[in-house]
């Protein structure tokens, strides 16, 4: 009888083994992922809401992955908290001064890193709204009028601030803003081509482009009208294949390098794809 309740044990026991190892790599993957990307919280509380959400998203995003698409996801930095939790949603301040950015090394001959700090900061009578949301074409309307700082000068905070635009000295200035023909991805990509960077606005709330990765993004969750763009990105090139294969265009991300492709996505051409042709805008800049 000894032995086979001993025996019965060996079993029991060898049949957990599976359960016990995947549970601690799973344990060890949420503190490598936790280092990696910093996170710090305030009690054992929230750390266990945190981890059961991050869990959550680990499942969803190996189901992608292992399915048949263009693009894979990741565990990136938002892995823990739901989108609505960002806190400062400055992609428009970003968008617009990368393409400010490139205007101004194109007509001066070097590059000067602009502020999207002043942008958030500065430019709520344009009708932006700091942290919460604002468009492109208005921080360039705020530039024609007032200039703006080098990002030395006027760094990134990451939360809105009284506005110290007077204190920082104007590195450039916009005297026009440019639309791009909406809905036309040709004269989207003849603007790209003779222009250089380009602000875009595009449908950036769905879970498959918060994970992004790699790859070419298509999604049919994307909303392509007006009313659903939502982020703002910087158009930078594009890539042209034969069509036994996909062409895309090149974005820049104000998310990190924790997010897509080094802080880079590819997206699908010519279908609008999350209404990247919807609402371009770049701007006539010069130094002041």
């Amino acid at each position: 009888m000894r032995r086979a309740v001993a025996a019965a044990f060996v079993v029991a026991f060898t049949l957990c083994l599976p359960s016990l190892s995947a549970a601690r790599t799973l344990s060890e993957e949420w503190h490598s992922w936790k280092t990696r990307h910093e996170k710090v919280y305030v009690d054992r509380g929230e750390e266990n809401v945190r981890q059961q959400i991050w869990i959550q998203n680990r499942a969803r995003i190996s189901a992608h992955n292992r399915g048949n698409t263009s693009f894979t996801l990741a565990l990136n930095q938002f892995a823990d908290m739901v989108s609505d939790q960002r806190r400062c949603r400055a992609s428009w301040a970003f968008s617009a001064a990368g393409a400010m950015e490139g205007q101004y090394a194109k007509s001066c001959g070097k590059l000067v890193a602009l502020s999207a700090q002043q942008l958030v900061d500065c430019s709520w009578k344009y009708g932006s709204q700091g942290c919460n949301g604002g468009s492109p074409s208005k921080a360039f309307s705020y530039v024609v009028d007032n200039g703006i700082c080098s990002s030395v000068n006027y760094p990134f905070l990451g939360f809105m601030w009284q506005c110290m635009a007077q204190y920082c000295g104007k590195s450039a200035s916009a005297i026009d803003e440019r639309m791009v023909r909406p809905q036309n991805e040709t004269d989207l990509l003849d603007a790209l081509y003779h222009v250089g960077p380009l602000s875009v606005m595009v449908d950036g709330s769905s879970y498959n482009f918060l994970f992004y990765e790699d790859g070419v993004f298509s999604d049919t969750n994307c909303g392509c009208d007006e009313t659903s763009l939502n982020h703002a990105m910087l158009l930078v090139g594009y890539v042209a294949y034969e069509e036994s294969q996909q062409s895309y265009w090149i974005l820049k991300n104000s998310w990190g390098v924790s997010w897509g492709a080094d802080g880079y996505m590819l997206l699908q051409r010519g279908q609008n794809m999350c209404g990247i042709a919807t609402q371009a805008t770049y701007p006539v800049v010069i130094s002041m």
